[in-house]
């Protein structure tokens, strides 16, 4: 049981299609992403989905870390002619007891756009540090247009 608890850990999902009632609020509330990661609950939901792994991920799902080693498909009520960011974040690091290194960056992807996007992050598996489980979360912003990155790209290395 040891060694699966190492390579676990909770990934928590915005998603961008419209959910009834306050579900994901709720959820993002009780998990403490807000108001301690984001001020305010999302109103959608996006879907992500690990291809390699077959694994289409569930708000609150625990993984194993070799699931995720591949860059995720990101799904989200896109709108023709908009751009979007994507981050995916780990507020837990080192440890959820001890967050001092919090919003820890994976991935981050902008100017996303029918299939293209600018990587700001190369995507970066999670791999806790810890034996506690971490929360992981994909947040998908509406970009006010095109966007000019000129910051190094960070990368694996």
């Amino acid at each position: 049981m040891q060694s699966f608890i190492k390579n676990t850990f909770c990934l928590v999902f915005v998603i961008s299609v419209t959910v009834t009632g306050n579900y994901v609020g709720e959820i993002f509330r009780r998990s403490g992403i807000v108001p301690y990661v984001i001020r305010n609950a999302p109103k959608e939901q996006c879907v992500v989905n690990y291809t390699k792994s077959g694994i289409v991920v569930r708000i609150g799902e625990l993984l194993r870390n070799n699931d995720t080693a591949e860059e995720p498909v990101v799904q989200f009520n896109y709108r023709d002619g908009r751009f979007y960011t994507i981050f995916l974040i780990d507020p837990d690091v080192p440890s959820p007891e001890a967050p001092v290194l919090r919003e820890y960056k994976h991935w981050i992807l902008g100017n996303v756009q029918g299939g293209r996007s600018y990587p700001l992050v190369v995507y970066q598996g999670p791999a806790p540090p810890s034996v506690s489980p971490h929360r992981y979360i994909v947040l998908v912003y509406q970009q006010p247009g095109s966007l000019c990155f000129d910051e190094p790209r960070i990368t694996n290395q």
